[in-house]
């Protein structure tokens, strides 16, 4: 699996490009009815497939056209079919999510890792992945919630304690985030995006940066 953690956007666009002018030119998605199982599972195979290529990984961000809008569109479109058939099927919620980053909308998309982080607890990168449009929204105590819970089950991933971090330092709660990033450097000593992530934990506590709400007051400092 991907290796989609937060902390990745602090040396590029965070959870990948923002793509707010994307936002403004994606249609509306035309409607697809799913009536059996077999046109869920075609249906499914099929938004995966338009949405999958343009899927904003680790080092990777997708180049904004009105071919990809229109793909990615139709995608969420097929997906929101499949969901409506088959509420259960958390990797369709999932990988809308992942649409809606490419365009441009984390309201949307924090939405759609919820609903599928509600359905699937067994599976870090779903709770990465709530956990960062949390962050961008400014939802510390839920990106909290769903990393601590990620960290239970991979708790020998350094990156989740930097993610957590993050989190606690949107939450407010500054001592706990820098125990959290000494604990991810105590793992991997040298690993530069937990060292940069202990930087701006020490910059706010310092007060040379202000407290953040978000993961867009990080881009101000």
């Amino acid at each position: 699996m991907l290796r989609a953690l937060i902390i990745m956007g602090l040396f590029s666009t965070l959870f990948g490009c923002k793509n707010e002018e994307a936002a403004e030119q994606h249609a509306e998605p035309v409607a697809v009815v799913v009536t059996n199982d077999d046109d869920h599972n075609a249906i499914y195979e099929r938004g995966s497939q338009l949405i999958s290529p343009h899927m904003q990984l680790l080092n990777r961000d997708p180049k904004v056209t009105k071919k990809l809008i229109e793909q990615v569109t139709r995608g969420i479109a097929d997906l929101d079919a499949v969901t409506a058939y088959n509420p259960g099927n958390w990797a369709a919620y999932w990988i809308k999510g992942k649409g809606y980053q490419v365009l441009g909308d984390p309201q949307a998309a924090n939405a759609e890792f919820k609903a599928s982080f509600d359905i699937q607890k067994e599976n870090p990168d779903v709770a990465r992945e709530y956990a960062s449009t949390c962050l961008d929204l400014g939802l510390g105590a839920e990106a909290v919630r769903a990393t601590e819970h990620a960290i239970t089950l991979t708790p020998d991933d350094a990156g989740l304690y930097a993610n957590l971090a993050l989190a606690l330092l949107i939450s407010g709660k500054n001592v706990e985030a820098k125990e959290a990033v000494d604990r991810s450097l105590q793992m991997a000593p040298n690993d530069q995006i937990s060292q940069a992530v202990r930087n701006i934990v020490d910059d706010v506590i310092s007060g040379v940066r202000p407290q953040p709400k978000n993961m867009a007051d990080l881009h101000k400092g």
